[in-house]
């Protein structure tokens, strides 16, 4: 295991994952990614003052849910795909030495009732 963390900011570390994932998935699913994860950027720069990923915890990370779950009034089935993005991006990110090895497992997903599993509007 990797202990040895490289520092990148949120912000840039969204854009080399997106620049990662360009010759990988369809234009609409990178809008997507983009989309989903600019609300966790706003977060770290705005509400955290966060500027180094390698600073983000699993606690961190609660906060930001909690954040998130409230700053938008979320309904549970888009908050699950705002962190399931999250996560896929934080798992990304341990493969470039950004974050902690693991780190993505402490996202805990929101619990869906079967009346959530609908969203409205925009994710």
């Amino acid at each position: 295991m990797n202990e040895t963390l490289e520092p990148i900011s949120p912000a840039e570390a969204k854009e080399m994952y997106l620049n990662a994932r360009k010759h990988e998935v369809s234009q609409s699913t990178l809008d997507g990614y983009h989309y989903r994860l600019k609300h966790f950027i706003r977060w770290c720069k705005n509400v955290e003052g966060l500027d180094d990923m390698n600073d983000l915890t699993g606690r961190k990370l609660q906060q930001f849910k909690t954040w998130r779950r409230d700053d938008g009034d979320l309904k549970p089935i888009t908050l699950e795909g705002n962190l399931d993005a999250l996560r896929v991006f934080i798992r990304w990110c341990e493969s470039i030495d950004a974050v902690p090895e693991g780190l993505h497992d402490k996202i805990v997903m929101p619990v869906l009732k079967k009346h959530d599993e609908q969203a409205n509007g925009i994710l």
